[in-house]
């Protein structure tokens, strides 16, 4: 089943995609994370990591709602079946 999901055309580039996109996200946060622990001052890190999660999480957060109200105004023609 997992097999057949996997290597489906319409399921396999989503899966990817996001997949990747997380990744990505995961990898540059922890970077960044890393970069204001050892470049610092001692009593700033918790702040500026707390501060580098927020800047990651921000524009999803604000954007999350108008992507919805988008989705639902237009359309996609490839979705609607003819």
């Amino acid at each position: 089943m997992i097999k057949q999901l996997m290597s489906s055309r319409r399921f396999a580039p989503l899966f990817w995609a996001q997949f990747f996109s997380a990744l990505n996200d995961n990898v540059l946060k922890n970077a960044l994370v890393i970069v204001l622990l050892y470049g610092a001052a001692a009593g700033e890190n918790a702040s500026l990591v707390t501060l580098a999660g927020a800047v990651f999480i921000f524009p999803f957060f604000v954007l999350s709602a108008l992507g919805g109200e988008l989705a639902d105004k237009y359309v996609n023609r490839s979705s609607r079946g003819g």
